[in-house]
């Protein structure tokens, strides 16, 4: 039976709606487990909204279902106010978008305020060179996953894993 019903504009920019069944929904977290390595010693900040498939499921039932501690970031789209909220929190997972992952990286470079996250998945748009490089550089002890998905697909089809990450 349906589990959800989520709204998407996906690539195409057109507006539709996908049906994500309850087995797709397991079957999706069950492969996520398989991967991605935050468990109950870790916090991951959620910091995109729930409405968006990789986020519900990848972010939020992932770590329900793994124990790990959730922090939900409810302030803008600003990386010196996250980069603080990080390190207050003690924050060791992230997935955001290469954007906001290299916004954070400059800021954490500028600020000179290394950043302790230990699980990074990087969704949701395209990763530059530049983008993985920063990174590389500014996460060197850091599992970083670049995945991929589509909401309708429940929604992660693929991922990278970290020690293919440089390349």
């Amino acid at each position: 039976g349906a589990a959800l019903i989520m709204s998407t504009s996906g690539t195409t920019g057109l507006p539709k709606c996908a049906v994500i069944s309850t087995a797709g929904l397991l079957a999706n977290i069950l492969d996520i487990q398989r991967y991605f390595s935050p468990d109950s010693r870790d916090r991951i900040c959620i910091c995109r909204p729930l409405y968006h498939c990789a986020v519900l499921t990848g972010e939020f039932l992932f770590s329900l279902a793994n124990g790990v501690d959730i922090y939900f970031h409810e302030g803008d789209f600003e990386p010196r106010g996250l980069l603080r909220e990080l390190h207050a929190r003690h924050i060791t997972a992230l997935c955001a978008t290469p954007t906001l992952l290299h916004c954070l990286c400059k800021t954490a470079q500028r600020k000179g305020a290394p950043l302790t996250l230990r699980h990074i998945a990087a969704s949701g748009e395209c990763m530059t060179r530049a983008t993985a490089a920063l990174l590389c550089e500014t996460l060197p002890n850091a599992r970083i996953y670049h995945v991929y998905g589509l909401t309708e697909a429940g929604p992660r089809v693929s991922y990278l894993p970290p020690a293919l990450f440089e390349e």
